[in-house]
């Protein structure tokens, strides 16, 4: 998590990215079978975002530990998520692979847009165009 620098600060002077990198070394260094994070990539600048998200990757995929994680980026999503869930309301709305979840349709349902989904050389990238108006009673509404 490259904050060797910082091993000498206590955490309450670190930023809120440098804290969420410190939370997870803590999480790794108890070696765990299964990683459970919420929103991971808050505070971090984009490198960062990345980084960490290629860490997790490389847990994955040469540690086998297993990880959730919620995004609410769904294109960081899409690049580094197997299987992808959209919950509405609370409830599971649809799971499965990001080709099968990312859809216009779902995307509609879920988040109010209309959006086009673009193949990219890192995966699947979403393309917000309108959101989508919504009747209200006897009037229209964004």
């Amino acid at each position: 998590t490259e904050l060797v620098t910082y091993s000498n600060r206590p955490v309450e002077q670190l930023s809120g990215g440098e804290r969420q990198r410190a939370f997870l070394a803590l999480a790794l260094a108890q070696a765990p079978q299964v990683l459970l994070l919420d929103e991971p990539t808050t505070y971090l600048d984009l490198r960062y975002q990345l980084e960490l998200l290629e860490l997790l990757k490389h847990l994955n995929q040469h540690q086998n530990i297993a990880i959730i994680t919620v995004l609410h980026d769904v294109n960081l999503a899409a690049r580094y998520s197997d299987r992808l869930a959209l919950l509405k309301a609370g409830q599971l709305y649809h799971l499965g692979v990001p080709t099968d979840v990312l859809t216009p349709k779902n995307l509609a349902a879920i988040f109010g847009i209309d959006a086009t989904i673009l193949q990219t050389p890192v995966g699947l990238q979403v393309c917000p165009l309108n959101p989508i108006k919504l009747e209200v009673g006897n009037r229209i509404e964004n």
